[in-house]
């Protein structure tokens, strides 16, 4: 069976969002041909984990998923589990399927992994819909250039596959519920104005990101003397929701990370049965308390 044995066996203060920069103010401190992937700020890797389990021996916890990004043999991780838990483990193993067999490697990139970490705690198990991740979550969230999403970024890459599953959507709502996005808007006549995806419903989806890493990827921006006058919005992704649910028509729904490879779309429908939770009411009571 190879190196590992492979076989089966939120309370987040959040800041008003009133925070907005020029977009150029930081855009050009960040060039996404450059970063060059190494186990520092320049590298970002995440990987959703899909499955994990003791290693033989009881020595650590092998975790399998779809790396994205290098991962190194020897890495220092942050694992994010579900109610704002964060902790730093060692990755001390490293695994990919070669010919029906899982064959030690000493780095892997974009590709399905099975990482073995070791967390001095002593811990025997990691949930599923868990992440792994280079980034550091973010600290400062009055800060723009500082917003970071890394376990909202690792669970856009199951949406497709896992959106059915009524542990992966809860865990996916409960994050985006306590997140801060950046927004990207249009100084006009009337005011700022979000900008839209268009879609087949003939309105368009809210464009949101959950890091200034995914925000400079693709042609978004408009061009000429309208670009001067974009700005970047820190909100609340809940304000997002409401926004559209129950101010703005204009808007079916919302895509996140809409020029990355995995573009996450919420539909106005699913919007809508988000809106009417108890868990939505909840945290927004809890936001307005702050």
């Amino acid at each position: 069976m190879g190196l590992f044995q492979f076989g089966k066996k939120k309370g987040t203060d959040l800041e008003k969002s009133t925070e907005a920069v020029e977009y150029n103010r930081f855009a050009d401190k960040v060039n996404i041909k450059e970063q060059s992937c190494t186990n520092d700020e320049n590298r970002r890797f995440v990987m959703m984990i899909e499955e994990a389990f003791p290693a033989q021996g009881n020595d650590g916890i092998v975790t399998v998923g779809m790396m994205r990004g290098t991962i190194k043999n020897g890495d220092a991780v942050y694992l994010l589990e579900p109610g704002d838990q964060i902790c730093m483990v060692n990755v001390i193993g490293l695994a990919v399927q070669d010919g029906g067999e899982m064959k030690p490697v000493e780095e892997a990139t974009n590709r399905i992994t099975g990482v073995k970490i070791y967390d001095i705690s002593g811990r025997k198990e990691v949930v599923k819909y868990a992440v792994l991740t280079s980034v550091k979550p973010q600290i400062n969230r009055k800060d723009p250039s500082a917003i970071e999403n890394p376990y909202v970024w690792g669970l856009s890459y199951g949406y497709k596959k896992f959106i059915k599953d009524a542990d992966y959507f809860d865990i996916l709502v409960s994050e985006l519920l306590m997140t801060n996005v950046l927004v990207p808007m249009y100084k006009g006549e009337e005011g700022y104005a979000v900008l839209s995806r268009p879609n087949p419903s003939g309105k368009g989806d809210l464009l949101v990101f959950t890091d200034k890493y995914q925000m400079l990827l693709g042609n978004w921006k408009k061009t000429g003397d309208q670009e001067e006058t974009l700005w970047i919005t820190v909100m609340r992704f809940t304000d997002c929701i409401d926004m559209i649910c129950s101010q703005d028509k204009k808007k079916a729904g919302i895509a996140i990370n809409a020029y990355g490879k995995f573009l996450l779309v919420l539909s106005e429908e699913m919007l809508h049965m988000i809106y009417q939770s108890g868990e939505f009411q909840r945290i927004i009571k809890e936001q307005k308390q702050l």
